[in-house]
């Protein structure tokens, strides 16, 4: 027996497998997520741990949905943690078990609801999703695009935290209507960016359009436009080709398009039918290509990352030994194109484990093949409070001596439901 999966309290003086007793680690006591769920909370953090001589060896963790409905919340997170102990297995197999993080013992939280907690929290619950559900009726965010230039290359990813000081927002877009995802190319000499246009009226469809990044006067031009919603114009070279593989995930798999001499846009490839991909991005590593993406129908894409290897962007592509790679609302969905500074690899991520896109967590990518993967938390970029857009960000890409970003403002409108009639 080389490990055991513990429950509760394990007897005194048990004798330790050699990798130890695996237990899962509760922030609010139990039952898993209540307090925090019936609270108000939108995430809870859980981790998975190993108890092993004298060192606690962190497996899986994650920050995990929550909603006021807790039966759902249950199943979600049931159907979430019970995959952990054998993802931390194949992670162990595959060689990872010296470079997970050891951490620190923590008191395990394992006490149950009083009836008057119980009780209190019944009678209010009703009161917190009526106002919740009117809340969220009521709010709508706006998202615009920011360019920062670089004086020199980066050196250091930290230094993308103070790249707040020097930056230059797009023209805003009519109420109810925004623009976010910017991804950048060159054609004959010149920098464009692709990105979403959308708005909150019925029937206003997302599309992909293309914006020049020095102008002022705000010109959008629509050149990618499907009879779905579509975002996330992620851009990328193939030699001489110019690619683009926005997200359509209210069809279904993932498509590819080719820049053509005159400026437009045509369909080159179409694959993972009958999957949801949210956020596709494609890039090189050691020889290969790459396809990171979450799915939709994991908390709208936020929760869990998939991965996919293949020797050209048009496949076939394998799924990753480990798929999926990582369940975390904090890190899972993409957040723009993976870079690399002195020769080591990041992957900026969307933090939505309080809201959707309320950070950049910039990931290390410190073990990528076919059968293994590790990435590390290395820097955490958080919305500009003092910029018009303050309330999230949820985009990164270094294009040479540019950034690119996003920002969030988040706005409440009572008569939402009559000025978005459309």
């Amino acid at each position: 027996m080389d490990f055991i999966v513990c429950f509760g309290s394990p007897p005194a003086g048990m004798d330790r497998p050699p990798f130890g007793l695996w237990r899962f680690d509760v922030d609010d006591g139990l039952p898993i997520g209540w307090r925090a769920a019936t609270g108000g909370a939108p995430s809870i953090h859980l981790a998975l741990v190993a108890d092993v001589a004298n060192e606690h060896v962190e497996l899986q963790q994650g920050w995990l949905p929550l909603s006021l409905n807790y039966r759902a919340t249950e199943r979600r997170l049931h159907d979430v943690l019970a995959g952990w102990p054998a993802r931390a297995v194949a992670e162990i197999e595959s060689g990872g078990w010296k470079t997970l993080k050891r951490v620190g013992a923590r008191k395990r939280t394992s006490d149950y609801l009083s009836d008057w907690e119980l009780a209190r929290t019944l009678c209010a619950m009703p009161i917190r999703r009526v106002w919740r559900r009117w809340r969220e009726a009521a709010r709508y965010d706006t998202w615009n695009i920011s360019v920062s230039t670089l004086g020199a290359p980066l050196t250091d990813v930290r230094q993308l935290a103070s790249l707040g000081q020097d930056v230059r927002w797009l023209p805003s877009r009519p109420p109810l209507y925004y623009l976010a995802d910017p991804f950048p190319y060159r054609q004959n000499g010149r920098d464009w960016l692709l990105v979403e246009e959308y708005g909150h009226p019925k029937r206003v469809l997302g599309r992909i359009s293309r914006v020049d990044p020095s102008s002022d006067n705000g010109d959008v031009t629509p050149v990618i436009v499907r009879d779905s919603h579509m975002s996330y114009p992620s851009t990328f070279r193939d030699g001489d080709d110019i690619l683009c593989s926005p997200e359509i995930h209210q069809e279904d798999g993932c498509v590819i398009y080719r820049l053509m001499e005159d400026g437009a846009w045509e369909l080159l490839h179409h694959f993972l039918r009958g999957r949801q991909i949210v956020d596709p991005m494609f890039f090189q590593h050691d020889g290969r290509w790459w396809l990171f993406c979450t799915e939709f129908r994991d908390r709208s894409g936020n929760l869990t990352l998939h991965a996919y290897y293949g020797d050209a962007p048009g496949g076939p592509w394998t799924a990753h030994a480990l798929d999926p790679l990582k369940s975390d609302l904090a890190s899972a969905r993409p957040a723009g194109r993976p870079f690399t500074i002195g020769g080591r690899l990041y992957r900026p991520a969307q933090d939505c484990s309080r809201t959707y896109g309320g950070a950049v967590n910039v990931m290390e990518v410190e073990t990528l093949t076919p059968t293994a993967f590790r990435e590390t938390l290395a820097l955490r970029l958080e919305p500009d409070h003092q910029s018009p857009y303050p309330d999230g960000r949820h985009h990164l890409v270094i294009d040479g001596a540019r950034v690119y970003s996003d920002g969030k403002r988040s706005r409440y409108d009572y008569l939402l439901w009559w000025k978005a009639r459309g």
